[in-house]
């Protein structure tokens, strides 16, 4: 049985509003056409979606070894049918959904929901989530390639804390503000943790901060 101690919980709920209210920030003037090829790099492009990587992680608060990312863009897709995609409450439902939305090069090997604090309220709050999820997987071989380069082969994990609700963002060029769709992902500490999984020497635990916003358009 996983659980976190009330106090925990409390700093990672703390630590997931900072995430979001740093991110309402940056989303009230934000201008991906704008960024600044000084201190932002392109990266990829996905579909609709293109990646910007900060060119130093010097920040107040930001470790330099971790790297800051934008990423924005339009989905096809209803923001019901987005988040409904995302809200997941069965292990299974988020092994499926880590098949479809792992990158390429990399193959989803388990996943769980190992707490579960806030549920939805179908009318009241459809998409509200708060618990710790686990992920593992695992960067693909280059298949031919007669060495394995870095990291191929590769098992990783990320065990997350995860909030997921509405919030309201201040609108640059309008007056009043607009109701946005956002899912928080933080690293949460506990190297112990999943109780029940065997965890190799070799197997790579990844730490990031994430913060999605989604809005109808």
């Amino acid at each position: 049985m996983h659980s976190l101690p009330r106090d925990e919980r409390f700093q990672y709920d703390r630590r997931s509003e900072e995430i979001l209210g740093e991110t309402l920030a940056a989303f009230a003037g934000f201008d991906s056409s704008r960024l600044d090829p000084t201190e932002w790099k392109f990266l990829a492009r996905r579909e609709q979606i293109t990646v910007h990587r900060a060119v130093s992680a010097t920040r107040q608060g930001v470790d330099s070894h971790k790297r800051r990312v934008i990423a924005s863009g339009f989905l096809n897709a209803r923001l019901s049918d987005a988040l409904g995609g995302l809200y997941v409450e069965d292990d299974n439902e988020l092994l499926a959904t880590q098949a479809i939305l792992n990158p390429s090069g990399c193959t989803a090997v388990d996943a769980a929901v190992l707490m579960i604090a806030e549920r939805r309220q179908v009318r009241a709050a459809p998409f509200r989530f708060a618990g710790v999820k686990w992920y593992s997987w695992k960067k693909n071989v280059n298949v031919g390639s007669p060495n394995l380069s870095i990291g191929e082969g590769q098992e990783c994990d990320l065990l997350t804390y995860e909030r997921m609700g509405m919030a309201l963002a201040e609108e640059s060029d309008k007056k009043g503000s607009q109701e946005l769709a956002y899912h928080v992902i933080l690293s949460l500490n506990k190297p112990e943790w999943p109780l029940d999984v065997a965890r190799g020497p070799g197997l790579r635990r990844a730490d990031m901060a994430f913060c999605f916003l989604f809005r109808k358009v």
